[in-house]
């Protein structure tokens, strides 16, 4: 977020930048004061800004009262309690009554819808005003951030609403600019690109997580003009621009996962089903841990199972022996008692 408190000088470098850092989805949030000379501002942020009509929500035209003499004080009357900004921020009504205003910036807010006037004073005219600007936001305040022109800055709704405004714009880059790793990264680039469009991303895309560069195209539609970058599991920094138009670029971020640094405390089983592992050990300590592994270590089977074949091994034959001890000597003598054939004696031809 970057504010421009009641600044002189601006000059044309300075309001490109501004709007290329707001269209990026950053937030400005500018207050007036003595010091802004209204020509220069509607030329620089109005003029020469001609997307969306402009960075301004309304171009400023003369200062109204008097902050010395304080001959008028104006009230805020009506409020947009519908904005981010503004809903919820005060319990009591009564609070934005007690805001005095003895100055400010009038402005040409015909043509802007309502809903772009966050606050109004008493006199009808403008004292904040909001307006969208690419993917960014920009408020106005016609009035000082001092107490110079207005009570303001000393009223208990001036800290809780620029507290606001940070909260929203951190929260809205974040939501578009940093991802998890392997998340992929959406841009819509309607309506500064129109039509199909080469978009180059820069960052960590080498294979060991060096810079490197990668193209994509970009897919409109009716209402958008989507970039869509899905290789984004490096963690670090990625630029993306367009080469034919110097004033689209952006950057994002890729960070690992939160719920990683976790340091809730998780119950044992819930712990064993978010690793998924087939065995998982809990202990409070590391001897505990010791204590588990001896309990549950299980034993090696293939030394007593050699063991044990070597023992088959060596009894077989001793068993077998003592089941049938005297089979081998007895064969022979059964055999000797068997009849003996009748013996062929030579036959001796007649005479």
């Amino acid at each position: 977020m970057v504010t421009l408190n009641d600044v002189k000088d601006l000059v044309p470098e300075t309001a490109r930048a501004l709007a290329d850092y707001v269209a990026s989805g950053r937030t400005l949030v500018v207050f007036c004061g003595p010091e802004v000379v209204p020509a220069d501002y509607n030329r620089l942020l109005v003029d020469e800004v001609p997307r969306h009509g402009g960075l301004l929500p309304a171009r400023l035209t003369g200062r109204v009262g008097n902050a010395v003499l304080k001959t008028t004080a104006e009230k805020i009357t009506q409020v947009e309690n519908r904005s981010p900004y503004l809903e919820g921020l005060v319990e009591a009504p009564d609070i934005y009554e007690g805001v005095l205003v003895y100055e400010y910036f009038r402005t040409d807010a015909s043509g802007i819808p309502d809903s772009s006037v966050l606050a109004r004073l008493s006199s009808g005219d403008p004292l904040l005003l909001y307006k969208p600007f690419g993917q960014g936001h920009v408020l106005l305040f016609t009035t000082t951030a001092t107490t110079q022109w207005t009570n303001l800055p000393v009223r208990n709704l001036f800290v809780p609403l620029l507290m606001r405004i940070a909260h929203l714009s951190v929260r809205g880059q974040t939501e578009r600019r940093n991802l998890v790793a392997g998340q992929p990264f959406e841009a819509d680039l309607a309506p500064d690109l129109k039509g199909t469009a080469t978009v180059q991303i820069t960052g960590p895309l080498g294979p060991a997580g060096e810079t490197a560069t990668e193209e994509r195209e970009t897919t409109p539609d009716e209402e958008k003009n989507l970039l869509r970058f899905a290789k984004t599991w490096h963690l670090g920094y990625y630029t993306f621009d367009v080469p034919e138009r110097e004033d689209l670029r952006g950057l994002f971020a890729t960070n690992p996962d939160g719920t990683e640094s976790d340091l809730a405390p998780m119950a044992d089983d819930k712990l064993r089903a978010a690793l998924g592992a087939g065995e998982v050990h809990v202990a409070e300590s590391f001897e505990q841990l010791i204590q588990q592994f001896e309990q549950t270590a299980r034993t090696e089977l293939w030394q007593p199972l050699l063991a044990l074949c070597l023992a088959l091994t060596v009894l077989e034959p001793m068993l077998a022996n003592r089941v049938r001890p005297g089979e081998g000597r007895d064969a022979p003598r059964a055999a000797a008692s068997l009849p003996r054939p009748p013996e062929q004696r030579p036959s001796t031809p007649p005479p």
